[in-house]
This record gives C-alpha cells, sequence and structure tokens, in this order.
C-alpha cells in the first residue's frame, strides 16, 4: 500500500513540475474603431496595460472590397500606448486613394514575447485626390 502511494505521489509531482513549462500564451482580442477621416484606429485594452505592447510587433491590415479581398498592410505613422488603450495614427498617403475597405485588423505581441492581441473592427469608404 505505501509503495503504490509513494508512486502516484512521485506521478503527480513529475505533472506538476512537467507542466510548470508549458503555460499556455494568451491571445486577447479586442474591437477596433476608426476615426472618421479613417486616420486614426484605436482598441481599449482588458486583460493588460497597453504600454504593454511591442511596438515593433505591430501590424495594421486592411481588406479592400475586391474578389477575393486583398489585404493591405499599411505603416503606422504613429502608436500611442496608454494604460488602458493603444491608438495608431496613419499618413492619409498610405491609406488608398479610392476604394471601399472591407474590414480592419491590427495584431502584435506583448513585451513578454508569448502573448498576443488581435483587433478587428469595420471597414470604411475613403477617397482622396493626390
Amino acid at each position: 500500500m505505501k509503495k503504490h502511494l509513494l508512486v502516484g505521489l512521485v506521478t503527480l509531482l513529475v505533472i506538476a513540475i512537467s507542466s510548470i513549462g508549458f503555460a499556455a500564451a494568451l491571445e486577447y482580442t479586442f474591437v477596433l474603431t476608426i476615426s472618421p477621416n479613417a486616420k486614426t484606429w484605436k482598441f481599449e485594452t482588458t486583460g493588460f496595460s497597453g504600454k504593454d505592447v511591442d511596438l515593433t510587433s505591430v501590424t495594421a491590415i486592411y481588406y479592400l472590397v475586391d474578389d477575393p479581398l486583398t489585404q493591405i498592410t499599411i505603416e503606422p505613422k504613429n502608436i500611442h500606448l496608454s494604460k488602458n488603450s493603444v491608438t495608431i495614427q496613419f499618413d492619409s498617403k498610405d491609406l488608398p486613394m479610392i476604394g471601399t475597405v472591407a474590414a480592419t485588423r491590427v495584431e502584435g505581441t506583448l513585451n513578454n514575447g508569448a502573448d498576443t492581441f488581435i483587433a478587428s473592427g469595420p471597414g470604411f469608404a475613403w477617397g482622396r485626390t493626390r
């Protein structure tokens, strides 16, 4: 009986120790809001501070209404991190000349290198002259 109890305790200990290294990375999802002029995209953070975002990992994408949808990666002009939000600003020259954007997305990694986030938002209609 003592031998079975000892074997059981050792087995539980091995499982507990081995599972420590397998902590799952978290993926946060948020709703992205787009300003009326489409130059500012913002999402409120919950579960972590916006200041924990790794700036080098931030990728912004919009999808043009095509058949099939065309995915365009856009370079932010400025990224502002605060405790409760992330705000991304774009230069108007980087937005499409004329087009209807079907959807928007921002994704990236936190400074811990493991946890990620995705903020998805609506599309917008956009037009500018040269």
